[in-house]
């Protein structure tokens, strides 16, 4: 029996936009934080070190997150798989609103000494564990919603799972245009506080975002498990005892593009001022422009990947970057910021034909009664391969070779795995989400 448009059409929009409005604070905190490691937090929180062990510590400090990321798929992914989607996205936001405001009130290392790094440090794991739980139920949310079969005869999943995957280029794009405002005022008011106005502006946007979040529907899946009681003691044990594959390709898969992405953002801002001679704001501004372009390909992709495939368009998104990313480095490494802009958005569209699709893609690889444990525990693994090594190993192999070379030499085959690895994900038999029929619904 069909579902009318009209009664399910205002819950399924309401839920979509409020996972992806929600993810998009969640990653506008996190990229914040990225991008302050490399040109703040060496001077504020690290000043005894020499610039470069000074920048390494700072960096690396971003890669904690990372490793309480999968505390937080665990975590999280159990309450997601007992209780629902929607209770723990409220949660999430709530851990990540917290952290984020304390960093921009935390005292300085000539202030506190080095109690200041630990507190910066500890705000970071928990921004961490919030990362790790509100991934998984954001594209839950979304994806648990979409129409699987419209009147049409077409896959919607693809493009649902978009929205929440362009939250990633949008909290890309508001953090750093925070940076660049935060950046107008001089250097010496930048370091000395600065800074910290986007970090408190973050932690009061969440407040908005709680107020989306809690007028978000469950998911009628989950419900209909809940319903039907089906949920299971412990998820992530039955995850990784019944789709322990799943777990490990969607790893590695998520690995390559990750790696490419973190090493762009991440270690592109160090190498751009310290080696190619851009200035900071010039950075700054390619990652925006890079980031709005990566945002409207991410939805136009997503939308595309039901009909060509989601596996698909994720191998070739992957394979093509393997190309690509020679290119992108020798234009960046000129230090003009025209050619540098050009290889940023040659990366766009094939980028986002690996990453939009991967939403709906990792998370039909499990089933419904562990997905949310699974599809966390497989994604927020790939990040601390994609995440949280790429700009410690980048920053640590261009010390060494002193060349972008090798750089780019990591980067192509960490691509190469995740094309091999997307090819080995098979959709779990018992994935398909649970309404036989759903009206088309138009979205945006």
């Amino acid at each position: 029996m069909a579902i009318s448009t009209a009664a399910q059409g205002s819950p399924v929009r309401r839920a979509l936009w409020g996972s992806a409005l929600g993810t998009t604070l969640e990653w506008y905190d996190f990229f914040l934080y990225g991008t302050m490691a490399v040109i703040v937090f060496p001077a504020v929180f690290f000043p005894a070190q020499d610039q470069f062990i000074g920048t390494l510590i700072s960096v690396s400090t971003f890669g904690v997150a990372f490793i309480a990321r999968p505390m937080g798929a665990v975590l999280f992914g159990h309450l997601g798989d007992r209780v629902g989607r929607r209770s723990v996205l409220v949660a999430t936001m709530v851990l990540m609103g917290l952290s984020t405001a304390t960093i921009g009130i935390l005292p300085s290392y000539a202030t506190a000494g080095a109690l200041a790094p630990i507190l910066l440090v500890s705000m970071r794991v928990l921004q961490g564990l919030s990362t790790g739980g509100e991934w998984g139920g954001a594209v839950l949310m979304a994806v648990e919603n979409s129409p699987t079969r419209t009147k049409s005869g077409a896959d919607r999943g693809g493009l649902y799972g978009a929205f929440v995957q362009a939250a990633s280029p949008a909290g890309l794009i508001l953090s750093n245009a925070a940076v660049l405002a935060a950046g107008q005022l001089d250097r010496d008011a930048f370091i000395t506080w600065g800074w910290r106005i986007p970090f408190l502006v973050g932690g009061i946007v969440a407040i908005v975002g709680l107020i989306v979040r809690f007028g978000v529907p469950e998911t009628r899946e989950f419900a209909d498990l809940k319903g039907r009681r089906r949920t299971v003691k412990s998820p992530a044990r039955e995850a990784l005892t019944r789709h322990p594959k799943a777990v490990l390709f969607t790893a590695l898969t998520y690995a390559g593009p990750g790696t490419l992405f973190y090493v762009a953002v991440i270690f592109g801002q160090s190498y751009a001022v310290k080696s190619a001679g851009m200035s900071q704001n010039s950075m700054v501004a390619i990652v925006l422009v890079y980031a709005a372009a990566s945002f409207a390909a991410t939805i136009f992709v997503g939308r595309k990947s039901d009909q060509w495939g989601h596996r698909r368009s994720v191998i070739w998104g992957c394979s093509s970057l393997v190309v690509l990313t020679p290119i992108w480095l020798a234009l960046f490494a000129t230090g003009n910021v025209v050619l540098a802009t050009i290889g940023f958005l040659l990366l766009v569209l094939p980028f986002s034909a690996a990453w939009a699709p991967m939403a709906v893609f990792f998370a039909r690889s499990f089933s419904p009664e562990v997905r949310y444990s699974g599809v966390s525990l497989g994604y927020q693994l790939g990040t601390v391969l994609g995440g949280a090594l790429p700009p410690i190993i980048a920053v640590a192999l261009f010390k060494y070779f002193d060349s972008l070379v090798a750089v780019g030499a990591y980067v192509m085959v960490t691509l190469v795995l995740s094309a091999v690895a997307a090819g080995r994900i098979h959709a779990s038999a018992s994935a398909t989400p649970a309404p036989a029929e759903v009206a088309t619904e138009r979205v945006a």
